[in-house]
């Protein structure tokens, strides 16, 4: 008996690799608890959100509320619904970085490059953006309420349903910008004109 234990011990195993739990009540004739046999899958690990940046970095909803990522390399990154209200980005390479539904309220992003990145349904209000490269990107239904644009490059942008009320555009590049549904009310334009005194727009003042 002691002999042929390990060999029906082997048999079992090969069963369950082979047939499965269900093939193993069958080879026995005895049903099987296949908890007690199958381990289980452990559950998915949370993505590290104080992880260091890099390029490509997935950071989907993390809270980086006031974090300082000043000259971060976050080319590619996925930042979709992240919170970065209140969090220093200045000089960050954000090309082609997705920030959809991302909170960058009130966020220091002077100077960063943003070059095709996704922000469509973002919330930039108060956001500062002084001298950024936005050419390219999607900004979809994005709020800019009171956002500092000035010298910012929205060359070949869709700002198509953006909120620009209170938003400083002073010497921005707008050409090439779709600026559909525009949302324009006391809004600076590119040319220091006011948007309320020319028919609450600025698709006539874009040039500097």
């Amino acid at each position: 008996m002691r002999q042929r234990l390990p060999l029906i011990l082997s048999l079992t195993a090969l069963i369950v690799a082979v047939f499965g739990v269900a093939q193993l009540g069958q080879a026995t004739g005895e049903p099987v608890n296949s908890s007690s046999v199958v381990p289980k899958v452990p559950a998915a690990v949370p993505a590290d959100c104080s992880e260091a940046p890099y390029p490509g970095i997935g950071l989907p909803g993390c809270d980086l509320q006031s974090a300082n990522l000043a000259d971060a390399d976050l080319i590619d990154a996925n930042l979709t619904g992240a919170n970065l209200e209140l969090a220093t980005l200045t000089g960050a390479n954000l090309t082609g970085a997705r920030l959809d539904g991302a909170r960058v309220t009130l966020t220091d992003l002077n100077t960063a490059n943003l070059t095709a990145a996704d922000l469509t349904g973002a919330d930039l209000g108060g956001a500062k953006l002084v001298t950024a490269d936005l050419t390219a990107a999607d900004l979809f239904g994005v709020n800019l309420f009171q956002a500092d644009l000035t010298g910012a490059f929205l060359n070949d942008a869709n700002l198509t349903d953006a909120d620009l009320s209170n938003a400083n555009l002073t010497g921005a590049d707008l050409s090439n910008t779709e600026l559909v549904r525009v949302i324009w009310s006391n809004t600076t334009c590119p040319d220091g004109t006011n948007s309320d005194n020319d028919g609450r727009t600025c698709t006539h003042h874009r040039s500097i």
